[in-house]
């Protein structure tokens, strides 16, 4: 579309300039400018091309020919290059500044009270029926009691500036004195130590015992090897004898003359039989003696039969302390009755009703 008031607008312009072409190389840019935006919006090649009557203008009004009447440099590196006066910069600086201009409202959060009154009511519930765990590192009295005092504090710090009933306070200042002290297991702890010494006085000595039934054991089977071994050479001797006796003439046995007489052989066998068989029940009591210590069958019996009755008696009564040390420490009776008195001192609590108020 041709805007013939749009170049009558821009040839007076440039009379008004005075000649300068520094002035009317701005004014006719921004003209130029604004007419090829007018087009482009209005033409079937849109999308920031220039219409090509315009783009024949611009080409020549840039002809630097010396002597040429107004000439005039309409480049548009000034547009690039950030001149001043340009309507498209100024548009985004507008529109930069609008976007900018819009603050967002600050988010304000605020805290339900009644739902904290809900929130330290169920905690106090689940303290009350928590069950401690035994041994290093388990769940124990300290532990329940930081709990306790981190749900109350959180509580009072969701609660800031509202009046808790001065029975709750009490009631938590009570509940602080009577834990914080701890259970007084003294009594159990001592008859614990004795009892642990006297039955680790008894295994010391089962086990020195089975070191020495297991050394004998040992020697007695090298023992009964030699015994064994010396018996045969004397039989094996006393047959000999027996054989040369039997070679001998008659008149040579009339005469005393037959050989060497086989009764010191034989009574050397007799010796070598007997020291081989009390080897053999040594050893036999010695294996009963380590079958009572191994405690063979389940059934505490043998030589040890009393060593292990009062290991059995010990180990009852241990697990008896360890019990009454559990129900002592457990508190659970007493943590159940603080917990329901601090809930009951809470209920009374009713923010809403004050809020109405």
């Amino acid at each position: 579309m041709h805007h013939p008031r749009r170049a009558r607008f821009s040839s007076s312009r440039l009379a008004r300039a005075g000649g300068s072409s520094s002035s009317a190389s701005r004014i006719l840019n921004a003209v130029l400018l604004d007419a090829a935006a007018v087009q482009d919006r209005h033409q079937p090649w849109g999308g920031g091309r220039r219409a090509p009557e315009l783009r024949d203008q611009s080409s020549i009004l840039k002809s630097k020919k010396p002597g040429a009447a107004g000439c005039i440099d309409l480049s548009f590196s000034g547009a690039r290059s950030g001149g001043k006066g340009v309507p498209a910069k100024k548009a985004k600086k507008q529109k930069r500044e609008f976007h900018t201009d819009r603050k967002r409202p600050a988010r304000t959060e605020e805290t339900d009270i009644a739902a904290a009154k809900v929130r330290v009511l169920e905690g106090l519930a689940h303290l009350g029926q928590q069950k401690f765990t035994p041994g290093p590192g388990g769940y124990d009295l300290t532990h329940w009691l930081r709990g306790l005092n981190l749900l109350l504090d959180d509580f009072e710090a969701k609660t800031k500036g509202e009046e808790l009933p001065a029975e709750y306070h009490r009631k938590r200042e009570e509940v602080a004195s009577r834990f914080s002290g701890g259970v007084d297991t003294s009594g159990i702890e001592s008859e614990v130590e004795a009892i642990r010494k006297e039955e680790s006085e008894i295994r010391s000595h089962l086990a020195r015992e089975m070191e020495r039934i297991t050394a004998r054991l040992a020697e007695l089977r090298v023992e009964k090897e030699g015994s064994g071994k010396e018996i045969e050479e004397q039989k094996a001797a006393l047959e000999e004898i027996r054989a040369k006796r039997r070679s001998a003439s008659f008149f040579a046995r009339l005469s005393g003359r037959a050989g060497p007489p086989t009764e010191p052989v034989e009574q050397k066998i007799g010796e070598l039989e007997k020291q081989s068989n009390a080897l053999e029940e040594e050893a036999l009591s010695l294996q009963s003696a380590r079958a009572s210590i191994q405690r063979e069958g389940g059934k505490p019996t043998g030589l040890y039969e009393q060593q292990w009755v009062r290991l059995d008696a010990i180990g009852a009564r241990l697990k008896e302390l360890e019990a009454e040390v559990q129900e002592r420490t457990q508190l659970a009776k007493e943590r159940e009755v603080a917990t329901a008195e601090l809930t009951e001192s809470l209920s009374a609590f009713d923010p809403e009703a004050k809020a109405e108020r």
